[in-house]
């Protein structure tokens, strides 16, 4: 097999011939999931071609997927895994080793066994737990002592190779003969000159042993625990022997680490034999018979790599669950303006390009600075004034201050107020700089994300919470969000949900209510749901409050929606008129009568005017039939919506301008709208919409 390298040549001409000696020994027929995901995280990191990955797995050809590969490699991320891992999983494989089809199980279930005959487990235990030329102590026999079973000192001559070529050419047996007691070996390699303690030549590794609990107990307890075992071996009787990576330098740091390994073992509930504190300790040998029942190799290389990444995996900070008393937690928060969002939560403007939140946002940060309503009076705030921070990614000062004082005089107030403000630090805004390089620090994003990266905070986003917090400020406005954060793949619902979740951390830890502006999509022009934001769903779906502004026609009116709030009404159909210097002014009650006056005056005048038209009385609500053509008629001309036409026809019947009467039309009985005085002529075939039958059908208006 070729190995596929990415431009980026990490590793020297032999280490690349190590990975590929590696890969040719591993057969992936006989991995578990863990160990196959660990293959494909070790080659990334050492600079590899995905195809490499994809090439080895190809082998197992019972369980390889075409594309399954490349989809676990591009959701690598660096879990610290490197090359060094796939050198460890190769050692079991050195030499030849059945080709068994084992499973690849899910992850958190058990692996299956390293190898499936007696000499393949046995080959393998060797390899994983010693060196070439590491001289092992092999014990077959045992003896009775005062009445206490004895080990021989066993067979103390041999190195790792020595004892591997002894197996390829008689198996087991060639390293016994056992007796029916089974077989052992000592954890760690000798000096050669003798089978005590002191004759340890590495601490590398101390037995784990325990028949106090159910085998299948055991075990469970020593993968939960992650020890960082190099074999697990099922002794053919009570009991596991895992083999646990100390590494320890000598004798002394060899007693501290295993006390300790001892101390957390039994807290968990896993007792282990104090002789297991003997480095010499023997451990049962896989493959050989134990009174007629196999010892057996269950996994080699699980949990932790090494003792130091155990030490760091239990010296992590553990998250506490703390329930959260609801009863006696005080009164519900008042909101922070009229028909606002509640301190501490996550908002969200949405609107068309150009459509004017930039006016809106202004205005209502005016209104909290000031303590007073400015032109909208449904989003108004009376009251002490507030902190506002005003992140603007789309304007330069020049254009802020033009508008505020815009804003102002439209209101008749007074516009050195907001520079007061300013000064007294009641309005803090982050603009772009009046010019290029004229000293101001740049606006930077607050999150960034690199390709197939979750997206991350900068170093402006920790700025800027440790300012909201330290200044106690009331209302942060991130005008707009895709300015503020620069994203892969805006529509991309993870990537958005999690900039969702830090800003909602950000206003719960900082107690300032967090507004961001947002666009909505093309699709959703006119439309006012609180799922009409651009993008994925992830961010209105975080948001606990949603204003909205939506325009039906381009020269009609403007309308403000209340679309989401998770704090009290929802609102829709605010009049709002923008007005040519730009500023957005909300219709007053008088304003608004004139208006419903002069729609009506127009209604009665079309209605006169096409005679040979049949207005359908509940056809105006469905915006259908003959009526669909008042309906588009008065919307083009006055922006007015099927609700405003209808309730526009029943105040003229009220003011006996229109008359209602009952005729059949198209097989049905139904209510016509007509001018009293008028002739009534013909229905007209020629102009009449698609037939519905529908008509009478009543809907909710859109």
């Amino acid at each position: 097999m070729t190995i596929h390298k990415t431009v980026q040549e990490r590793d020297t001409p032999i280490d690349r011939q190590r990975v590929q000696n590696a890969l040719d020994r591993i057969n992936p027929v006989e991995l578990d999931y863990d160990a196959w995901l660990r293959v494909g995280m070790a080659l990334k990191s050492a600079g590899y071609a995905c195809a490499a990955w994809e090439q080895w797995s190809a082998r197992d050809p019972q369980r390889f997927q075409e594309g399954e590969c490349r989809r676990k490699w591009d959701g690598f991320h660096g879990e610290g895994v490197g090359i060094g891992t796939l050198f460890a999983l190769a050692r079991p494989w050195e030499g030849t080793v059945s080709g068994a089809q084992a499973g690849r199980t899910a992850p958190g279930k058990h692996p299956a066994p390293t190898a499936d005959t007696p000499d393949s487990q046995l080959a393998a235990f060797l390899r994983a737990v010693f060196e070439a030329n590491d001289i092992v102590r092999i014990v077959s026999k045992t003896y009775l002592n005062n009445g206490r079973t004895a080990f021989t000192r066993g067979n103390d001559a041999h190195t790792q190779d020595a004892l591997l070529a002894r197996i390829s050419r008689g198996g087991v047996n060639a390293l016994g003969p056992f007796g029916p007691a089974g077989g052992w070996c000592a954890a760690n390699a000798l000096d050669g000159k003798g089978v005590k303690a002191a004759n340890v030549a590495r601490y590398r590794h101390t037995l784990v042993e325990s028949d106090a609990l159910p085998v299948e107990e055991q075990e469970r307890l020593i993968r939960a625990l992650k020890l960082p075992v190099t074999t697990l071996v099922h002794s053919g009787g009570k009991s596991i022997h895992a083999l646990v990576r100390v590494d320890a330098a000598n004798r002394q740091e060899f007693d501290g680490r295993v006390k300790r390994l001892h101390e957390i073992c039994n807290k968990a509930g896993l007792k282990v034999d104090p002789a297991c504190k003997d480095p010499g300790r023997l451990t049962r040998l896989p493959g050989v018979l134990r009174n007629g029942t196999p010892q057996r190799l269950l996994a080699a290389h699980i949990g932790c790599d090494s003792w130091d990444a155990w030490i760091k995996h239990l010296e992590a900070p553990r998250a506490v669950f703390t329930p959260t008393r609801i009863a006696g937690s005080g009164p519900m928060p008042e909101p922070l303006f009229h028909n606002g969002p509640i301190p501490g939560a996550l908002g969200l403007f949405i609107g068309e390009d150009g459509i004017g939140k930039g006016w809106l946002t202004l205005d209502l940060l005016l209104s909290c600075v000031l303590g007073r309503t400015v032109n909208l009076h449904t989003l108004g705030y009376r009251g002490n004034p507030m902190r506002v921070v005003y992140l603007c990614y789309e304007d330069m000062c020049p254009v802020l201050e033009w508008r505020l004082d815009r804003i102002c005089e439209r209101a008749d107030i007074d516009p050195g107020l907001w520079r007061r403000a300013e000064s007294a630090g009641l309005l803090t805004v982050k603009a772009l700089p009046r010019q290029p390089g004229d000293g101001e620090d740049d606006l930077v994003p607050l999150f960034r994300q690199e390709e197939h990266g979750a997206p991350l905070f900068t170093p402006f986003f920790t700025a800027l919470e440790r300012y909201l917090a330290e200044n106690q400020t009331h209302l942060c406005i991130i005008d707009p969000l895709a300015a503020a954060a620069i994203l892969a793949n805006e529509n991309d619902n993870a990537s958005m949900n999690a900039v969702a979740v830090q800003l909602r951390a950000l206003a719960a830890k900082t107690r300032c209510t967090i507004l961001l502006t947002h666009h909505t999509s093309k699709a959703a022009h006119g439309i006012q749901h609180h799922h009409a934001a651009r993008g994925g769903s992830a961010l209105p779906g975080a948001a606990r409050w949603q204003l909205q502004l939506a325009q039906e026609q381009h020269d009609g009116p403007l309308f403000l929606s209340i679309s989401k709030n998770s704090y009290g009404k929802r609102i829709f159909d605010i009049q709002l008129r923008r007005e040519e210097n730009g500023v957005l002014v909300e219709l007053t009650r008088r304003e608004l009568q004139l208006r419903a006056r002069e729609l009506m005056y127009k209604v009665i005048a079309w209605i006169k005017a096409h005679p040979g038209l049949v207005i359908n009385h509940n056809a105006v609500k469905n915006n259908c039939g003959d009526a669909k053509y008042l309906v588009d008629a008065m919307t083009e001309a006055l922006g007015a919506k099927p609700k405003e036409v209808y309730d526009a026809i029943e105040a003229a019947r009220l003011d006996a301008l229109l008359q209602v009467t009952e005729m059949h039309y198209k097989r049905k009985l139904i209510k016509r709208i007509t001018v009293p005085g008028v002739t009534d002529g013909p229905p007209l075939t020629t102009l009449t919409p698609e037939e519905n039958d529908d008509d009478e059908e009543e809907i909710p208006f859109v």
